[in-house]
């Protein structure tokens, strides 16, 4: 039996093509950026980590902060892009949009599509794409084997023009800081409905018997230093560092924690002068509503902290080179 010659490990022209996307697409990013190619290419080719410079007293030593936002690319190569009415077309696999409709709006996927032929690349948020443009506009798009997304032209990155890269830059670290902002933003929403809640119960218990209302009374005080830890734990998260774009963002935080622990003393003081033996029915219920007014000064002024998501989309599309596109 005659023996096989040993063959060489081959790469195809594609594999070459899409190394060389991603290699390109790398380039896009601040070089303090942290770029990670995934070897397992399920459909996100590279994780990139957001960092920002911090200013050091050594004048001559650059060190950059890890911020923790994190952003997922899929990266695309092809010989030359289609430009239809002043828009990039390019026809993408179903698989892909549902991937990135599978990981949520709290973890955007950002497509990369790279022009061999120019080295442009253009940039497309896929998840923001789906809610706004393809839900709406093709609801029945999950049944196709592919679309073709539009992209349009001013989502371009040109290398061979580093000096037009920094505009891009804002609305890329904002979509990398979705995650943890929505994360944030999620434990506004839930604790504000917990305020909202033990504030009712509390109001309600004010004719209800003492008894009632100091139980009603140690509810509602706990949701609401759950709320004060909420925001000290976005603080912790240097969101609203001085340094941080989110600074602005996150200032109604700051005072309504600032102003809520004030709040929350002078409740419990009062509650501490309430004398249930020593007070006639009316007046212990008066005492009472003083108390329960107390606690509800601060947990309805939460609300506008709960308005950061609203806000953080405001700031998002704001950062975009061309306003008026959508993703």
């Amino acid at each position: 039996m005659a023996s096989k010659t040993p063959r060489p490990k081959y790469q195809s022209d594609n594999q070459v093509k899409g190394r060389w996307g991603e290699l390109i697409a790398a380039f896009a990013f601040p070089e303090h950026w942290v770029v990670r190619p995934l070897p397992h290419d399920f459909g996100i080719d590279l994780q990139v980590e957001v960092f920002m410079p911090v200013e050091d007293e050594d004048e001559r030593v650059a060190r950059y902060r890890a911020t923790g936002g994190h952003l997922a690319c899929q990266v695309k190569t092809t010989e030359a892009v289609t430009v239809t009415a002043g828009s990039v077309r390019f026809k993408l696999d179903t698989s892909d949009l549902r991937l990135a409709e599978s990981m949520g709006s709290g973890a955007p996927l950002l497509l990369m599509l790279v022009d061999r032929s120019t080295r442009l690349v253009h940039y497309l948020c896929l998840t923001d794409y789906i809610s706004v443009v393809l839900n709406k506009t093709t609801p029945l798009w999950r049944a196709q084997l592919t679309h073709q997304v539009v992209i349009p032209l001013t989502n371009r990155l040109d290398l061979d023009a580093p000096e037009s890269l920094p505009a891009h830059w804002s609305y890329l670290q904002n979509l990398a800081f979705r995650a943890k902002l929505y994360s944030v933003s999620a434990s506004f929403v839930y604790v504000g409905r917990e305020l909202e809640y033990a504030l009712d119960g509390l109001q309600a218990s004010t004719s209800l018997g003492h008894s009632r209302f100091v139980s009603d009374f140690t509810r509602a005080v706990a949701v609401y230093q759950e709320a004060l830890d909420a925001c000290d734990a976005a603080i912790a998260q240097e969101l609203t560092a001085a340094d941080s774009p989110y600074a602005g963002l996150f200032a109604s935080a700051i005072r309504w924690r600032d102003s809520a622990r004030l709040d929350l003393r002078q409740a419990h003081a009062l509650f501490a002068a309430i004398d249930p033996e020593g007070l006639s029915l009316a007046e212990l219920e008066e005492q009472q509503h003083a108390v329960a007014q107390q606690i509800w000064f601060g947990a309805t002024s939460f609300s506008m902290v709960t308005a950061i998501p609203r806000t953080y989309e405001q700031v998002l599309r704001s950062t975009r080179v061309a306003p008026g596109a959508l993703c």
